[in-house]
Order: C-alpha cells, then sequence, then structure tokens
C-alpha cells in the first residue's frame, strides 16, 4: 500500500515528505525556510500536492504527515536498506493497519523497522514480539551486513 503511493509521488514530493517526517510537525514557514535553502519555490505547491494524496494535512499553518503519510515516509526510508540485505532476504514490510511509528495491531511477527532500530512495523519492540514461540527475531534473516535488525 505504501509503495504504491510512494511509485505516484514526484522525486520533490518524496523529499518534501521525507523533511516533514524528521521535523514530525512545522509551521509553513520553518518548512520554506529548510526546503528552499535546497531549491525556491516548491515548498507550499508540493506541500499541497501532499495534501491532495492525503499525505499530509495543515492546521493553523502547521503542516505534518497524516498516518498513511508517515507510512510512505517510512517505506521511503526502509527501502534505502533494500542494497544492504543478504542474498535472498526480502525487505520486511507492514502490514495492514501499519505504519512503523503508531502502536498498530497485534503483531505475532517481528518485521524489523530498518528506519527505527529494534522497533517492529507494528509500532512495538522485539521483546514485546518474545511471547510468541520462535519468534525472537535472531534467525539468519535478521543481519544486514553484519547489523543485527533487530538492535536499538
Amino acid at each position: 500500500m505504501f509503495e504504491r503511493e510512494l511509485s505516484e509521488l514526484t522525486p520533490d514530493q518524496g523529499w518534501v515528505l521525507q523533511v516533514l517526517a524528521q521535523h514530525r510537525t512545522a509551521l509553513l514557514s520553518t518548512l520554506v525556510d529548510t526546503l528552499e535553502r535546497a531549491r525556491t519555490g516548491f515548498a507550499l505547491e508540493t506541500l499541497e500536492g501532499l495534501r491532495q494524496r492525503g499525505l499530509a494535512e495543515s492546521l493553523d499553518g502547521i503542516w505534518r504527515l497524516t498516518w498513511q503519510g508517515v507510512g510512505v515516509a517510512n517505506w521511503r526510508e526502509q527501502k534505502v536498506w533494500i542494497d544492504m540485505l543478504p542474498v535472498g532476504m526480502e525487505l520486511p514490510e507492514p502490514r495492514d493497519g501499519e505504519n512503523g511509528s503508531d502502536l498498530g495491531p497485534d503483531c505475532d511477527s517481528f518485521r524489523a523497522a530498518l528506519f527505527a532500530p529494534g522497533r517492529c512495523w507494528c509500532g512495538r519492540g522485539r521483546a514485546e514480539h518474545r511471547a510468541v514461540p520462535g519468534n525472537d527475531g535472531r534467525g539468519a534473516e535478521s543481519k544486514v551486513k553484519g547489523r543485527s535488525l533487530t538492535d536499538g
């Protein structure tokens, strides 16, 4: 679901989405200053495009990502790790109701949120998954170039 949204974004929208994710909430003037230092004249237009897609919202001039926008930003960051995964390992993905930041539905399988070490896509830590037999996140598939996907 997040991949589809991400694939439909322009490079500018992807970049602004990530900047907004890092700020969590921000006044338009703060975002404009941050974004226009790199490039002039596109911040508000790009934010409006994200709002039209349902990925960002503004209340009293303060911009923030929606739940969906957080998921797309997290997926965009997750994909950065794809080239570092061992051969044959699939990129851990979110399930329905998960965006990688907010607490999602009960989870029976630790799926490393590589953008938040030690956390699962469901928003819980590795230790919160240990109650499920054989699910401590320490299998061979939990390593990325020598670093555990579950370490904080």
